[in-house]
C-alpha cells in the first residue's frame, strides 16, 4: 500500500489532534471536545472487503482497478479508471469515468441502482462500482483506528491472507504462551468456537472469507481469532468470563443477521456458536476441544432443544 494512502486510511488514535490525517482541514480546539466523524467509502464485500478511504473536502479520489493513489479494488468488473468521488459543500459527488460495467448509487444493497454519469451520494447509501459495492458512512477516529487494524491483519505474517485469521496451527504451537501471557492477571478468558454456517449450506470461499472478516471487525483488536478448520473459527476473549462470552456470541449472531451484503451474495449466510471459559487446570488445547465438542453436541441435538449459543 502506498504511504499516503496508508495515512489518509488509518489515523493513529493518541490524542484528538494528532488524529487527524496531514491534509485534513485545520479544526478549532473546541471542535475537538466534539465527536469527529469522517465521511468514509467502506467496501463492503469481496476481496477487498472493511477496505476504506476518507474522503477530505475538495480532494479528489479515483475508483478503479489502478493503483493511482485513490482506491484500488481488484474485481474483473471494475474498470481501470471507473469512477471519481469528491466531497464539496458537505455533499459527496460521484461521476463515472467511461467505465464498461457501470455506476450507480442505491438506497437498498438488494436493489440495482440505476446507472449514472454524475449523481450525488447522500450519507448511508450504497455505491456501486461495476461489481463491488461499498458505502458512505460518517466514521469516528476509533473506529477507523479499529478497521485498519483489522485490515492489517491481512498481511501479517502466521495469518490467512484471504480472512487475516491466525492459522490453525497457532492453536498448537502459540496459544499455551499466549493463555500463560494472559493468566498472570488473574482474570478470567471467554472463548467462542464458532460455526460459519450450518452444514447444508455451502458458500462459495470468498464469502466465507468475508464472514470471517465481518466476525474479526466485530470483536476487540486484543481478541485472538484463528482457523479451526474449514467452517470454524475460535475466538478468545481476555477478560470476559462465560457469560460474557456468551453475550459476545449472540452479538455477533445478530451483526451477521443484520448486515446489509450486496444483491450479488445469495447465499444466505449465519453463525451459531458454544460459548466458554477457561479453566486454569487445563491446557490451551482441552478448552478449544470443549469448546469444540460443546458445539458439535449441539449441532447434534435431535430434538433440536439446545439454544444456538450454549455455554459450557
Amino acid at each position: 500500500m502506498d504511504p499516503e494512502q496508508s495515512a489518509r486510511r488509518a489515523p493513529p488514535v493518541q490524542d484528538p489532534a494528532s488524529n487527524l490525517p496531514r491534509n485534513a482541514p485545520s479544526l478549532s480546539r473546541a471542535s475537538l471536545n466534539q465527536p469527529l466523524r469522517i465521511p468514509t467509502l467502506r467496501v463492503v464485500s469481496g476481496p477487498n472487503m472493511l477496505q476504506f478511504i476518507l474522503l477530505l473536502p475538495e480532494e479528489e479520489v479515483i475508483i478503479g482497478r489502478e493503483e493511482t493513489g485513490g482506491l484500488a479494488l481488484l474485481d474483473a468488473s471494475v474498470s481501470r479508471r471507473h469512477a471519481r468521488v469528491i466531497l464539496q459543500d458537505g455533499h459527496v459527488a460521484v461521476t463515472d469515468l467511461g467505465s464498461t460495467n457501470g455506476t450507480a448509487v442505491t438506497a437498498d444493497p438488494a436493489v440495482r441502482g440505476q446507472p449514472i454519469h454524475q449523481a450525488e451520494l447522500p450519507m448511508g447509501q450504497w455505491l456501486e462500482i461495476g461489481g463491488v459495492s461499498l458505502r458512505l458512512e460518517a466514521m469516528s477516529l476509533e473506529q477507523l483506528a479499529h478497521l485498519e487494524r483489522v485490515g492489517s491483519r491481512l498481511v501479517e505474517p502466521g495469518r490467512e491472507r484471504t480472512t487475516g485469521l491466525l492459522q490453525s496451527g497457532w492453536l498448537v504451537t502459540e496459544m499455551d504462551g499466549w493463555m500463560r501471557s494472559q493468566s498472570w492477571r488473574e482474570e478470567p478468558v471467554g472463548g467462542l468456537m464458532i460455526e460459519l454456517t450450518p452444514p447444508h449450506r455451502q458458500p462459495p470461499p470468498e464469502l466465507l472469507a468475508g464472514l470471517c472478516r465481518l466476525l474479526m471487525w466485530k470483536v476487540r483488536s486484543t481478541d485472538a481469532c484463528v482457523r479451526h478448520s474449514d467452517r470454524m473459527m475460535w475466538i478468545a476473549l481476555p477478560g470476559a468470563h462465560a457469560g460474557q462470552a456468551q453475550r459476545v456470541g449472540e452479538r455477533l449472531m445478530r451483526e451477521v443477521n443484520a448486515y446489509q451484503w450486496p444483491r450479488s451474495v445469495t447465499v444466505p449466510l449465519s453463525i451459531r456458536f458454544h460459548a466458554s471459559e477457561w479453566n486454569r487446570r487445563e491446557t490451551a488445547a482441552a478448552w478449544v476441544r470443549r469448546g469444540w465438542s460443546g458445539l458439535v453436541m449441539q449441532a447434534g441435538d435431535p430434538l433440536g432443544r439446545r439454544p444456538a449459543g450454549r455455554t459450557g
